[in-house]
């Protein structure tokens, strides 16, 4: 039903006329017949020659019902990226479904946008559109993170955290800002709403905290010392432990003879600590001479009197 036909004879000139106007309609003298319900229907065709006589020919004709096509969704047709809706066309004895997806199925499942509808046919071979659904689906927010999903960081140190940009925030820390900076270690997300109102969360950001060695250097005696001597400075030692001391050397240990300020950088796992100066003195060693005041070769009961130099906090200790 819902498509029109035309009857026709070889003597042209004839009156059409139906039995059932309920079923379809005809017209007079085109035979352009028009379907109104399923049903059945007898058409006569009436003629007349030139001599008067008159003549008539019938004709069944059959309306087939045609299927009531709709497609309904399950729910909202507007929905964020990962969502989906239902839409299904009405049950239907021997008819087959094509949907405007290419699906088959009396029902469908849509996921991405678009304008979606269904052609039912019946067993008679009538066919009918159902209305179209428009289905929109909106995008998630992008979630990348910076500065990327495994930072490493040194205990006394933040790194910033940060994602793309989105309408609204929320990290796990409770944090509703853009960026978060953070020291300690763990595995941090954030949840991103886009200006359509779709959420996403994001991969997590494993942040590891290295220790940073603790930087010392320790003498083996006194920092003063006397020119011509040394003293032995050491850093603190650790497993994997490296060394740079401003004087170049790599080592655990050095030597000083010289005076100035010695300091170290100690690393590990990529995390340094500069130690504080240890100040070298030194000292000039006196020049020890001794002056006779007469000859050293005289009689018993002379003298002679020696003399060291003298110079400011000097202490003497002679060999008698």
């Amino acid at each position: 039903m819902g498509s029109q036909a035309s009857l026709s004879h070889a003597v042209s000139g004839g009156i059409y006329s139906i039995s059932n106007t309920a079923v379809a309609a005809i017209g007079q003298t085109s035979g352009a017949i028009t379907p109104v319900a399923p049903g059945t229907a007898l058409v006569t065709y009436t003629y007349s020659n030139a001599f008067g006589c008159s003549n008539s020919v019938q004709t069944n004709i059959t309306v087939n019902p045609t299927p009531t096509a709709s497609a309904t969704p399950s729910g909202a047709t507007t929905f964020c990226q990962g969502g989906s809706v239902a839409i299904s066309a009405p049950a239907a004895l021997q008819t087959t479904y094509l949907w405007s997806n290419g699906s088959t199925q009396q029902n469908i499942t849509a996921t991405t946008s678009g304008a979606y509808n269904v052609v039912m046919t019946n067993s008679f071979g009538c066919s009918a559109t159902s209305n179209t659904v428009n289905v929109s689906v909106n995008a998630l927010p992008n979630t990348t993170v910076y500065p990327g999903a495994a930072v490493t960081i040194c205990s006394g140190t933040t790194v910033t955290l940060s994602t793309s940009t989105a309408a609204a925030y929320q990290w796990s820390t409770g944090a509703n800002t853009p960026t978060i900076t953070v020291s300690n270690a763990g595995s941090y997300t954030a949840t991103l709403t886009g200006s359509n109102g779709c959420t996403a969360t994001t991969a997590p950001i494993v942040v590891t905290v290295n220790q940073t060695p603790l930087a010392q250097i320790s003498s083996s005696g006194s920092t003063a010392i006397c020119q011509g001597n040394s003293v032995t400075l050491t850093a603190n030692s650790g497993a994997g432990y490296t060394y740079l001391w401003n004087t170049g050397a790599t080592t655990p240990s050095i030597s000083a003879s010289s005076s100035g300020a010695y300091s170290v950088v100690v690393t590990n796992n990529g995390c340094s600590a500069t130690s504080s100066a240890t100040n070298i003195t030194i000292n000039p060693v006196p020049s020890a001479a001794i002056t006779a005041s007469g000859p050293l070769s005289f009689c018993d009961g002379g003298t002679v009197t020696l003399t060291a130099p003298a110079g400011n906090n000097y202490t003497y200790s002679w060999s008698n």
